[in-house]
C-alpha cells in the first residue's frame, strides 16, 4: 500500500509539473504571436486590436477606426491573392535585454504566395504584446 501511495504522488507529482511547464510556455514571444496570426487569419480584428500595446494610450474611437482599416486592407489583400491559409514560424529572437522580441514568419494565401513578415513584440508587465509601434 505504501509503494503504491509513492507511485501515486510520484505521477501527480509528475502531472502537476508537466501543466505548470506547458501554462508557463504559453506567453513566449512565439505564443502571442501565433494568437494575433489566429485572429489575423480568422477576420477577428476587433480582438486583434485589443490585444496590441500601444506606447501611449489611445481612444477607443481611434481603436476602431484601426479595426475597420485592418478589416478594409483584409478585404483588398483577400481579393488579390485569395484567403490567409495558414503561417509557419521561422524564427524568434529575443532581446539581450528580454524586454522585446521579434518574431518572423510567413503567411501563405490561397494562390499559393507567401509574405515573409515580422511581428514585433515588447514585455509589458511580465507578459509578451505585440507592439503597435505607436
Amino acid at each position: 500500500m505504501l509503494l503504491f501511495m509513492k507511485k501515486l504522488l510520484t505521477s501527480l507529482f509528475a502531472l502537476i509539473s508537466m501543466f505548470v511547464m506547458v501554462s508557463c510556455g504559453d506567453d513566449s514571444p512565439t505564443a502571442v504571436a501565433e494568437g494575433y496570426l489566429d485572429d489575423l487569419k480568422a477576420g477577428k480584428y476587433q480582438e486583434l486590436v485589443d490585444n496590441l500595446h500601444f506606447k501611449k494610450e489611445i481612444s477607443d474611437n481611434n481603436k476602431q477606426q484601426l479595426v475597420l482599416m485592418l478589416e478594409d486592407k483584409a478585404t483588398k489583400s483577400v481579393e488579390k491573392k485569395g484567403a490567409i491559409q495558414g503561417y509557419e514560424i521561422i524564427s524568434e529572437e529575443i532581446a539581450e535585454d528580454g524586454e522585446s522580441a521579434v518574431v518572423r514568419y510567413n503567411l501563405n494565401y490561397a494562390n499559393d504566395t507567401d509574405k515573409n513578415q515580422k511581428i514585433d513584440l515588447v514585455k509589458v508587465d511580465g507578459k509578451w504584446k505585440v507592439s503597435a509601434g505607436k
